[in-house]
């Protein structure tokens, strides 16, 4: 039986070089990226996937590296390149918004935070992108939770507390008296994040044999 076990680890290994060999070599360099990302070295992964090309989720990639170095200005470059090469990425508009915040380019974030809202249907209150190779689904509450927390940085807490009332509509577990108390409780502070390693992954190798 072990002998069996050995024999099979060793062809899928030789499967899995053949493939590489095949394999597109900006992919392979996606590939490596990724390994990269796993180690947090990040200044590494930015130019393996430099490397790999220039489309939307290279540079959605490339942008989630920045933020996580905390150079946001050139995170939201690549969330506007990321933008601009898929109009319907709305998970880029919501990291650009984001990073607008930490810069407290708060009217940005807020244009931006609307923007992300325009995207969700009218029957869904998410989109999935995990089947885009991303791990990640993004939710409309979590939209209108940092919009309020936009808002509450420009002290339109009017504002903020409707955004905290469609949340609370979603959640449906409290009273709405509770909506006062939490905008004091998040103002500025708690905002709704993707992981920090939440990046899109490469396609799998065998789409390019």
């Amino acid at each position: 039986r072990m002998a069996s076990r050995k024999k099979k680890e060793t062809s899928e290994e030789h499967l899995a070089i053949i493939s590489l060999k095949k394999a597109d070599p900006a992919q392979i360099r996606w590939t490596e990226a990724l390994s990269h990302v796993q180690r947090e070295s990040y200044h590494q992964a930015i130019e393996l996937f430099q490397q790999s090309g220039d489309n939307s989720r290279i540079n959605f990639n490339i942008g989630m590296m920045y933020r996580k170095l905390n150079r946001y200005e050139d995170a939201i470059n690549y969330f506007n390149r990321s933008e601009n090469q898929d109009k319907f990425c709305a998970v880029a508009v919501f990291m650009r918004a984001e990073c607008e915040l930490q810069l407290q380019h708060n009217h940005s974030a807020i244009l931006d935070y609307t923007h992300t809202l325009s995207f969700f249907q009218k029957d869904r209150a998410e989109i999935d992108y995990r089947q885009l190779g991303l791990p990640f689904v993004l939710w409309k509450p979590e939209v209108l939770y940092n919009r309020a927390v936009a808002f509450c940085c420009l002290q339109m807490y009017h504002r903020a507390r409707d955004d905290l009332v469609e949340v609370q509509n979603f959640k449906m577990k409290r009273g709405r008296d509770a909506i006062v108390q939490d905008l004091f409780n998040f103002v500025c502070t708690q905002l709704r994040k993707l992981p920090p390693r939440a990046i899109i992954q490469a396609p799998a190798v065998t789409r390019f044999i």
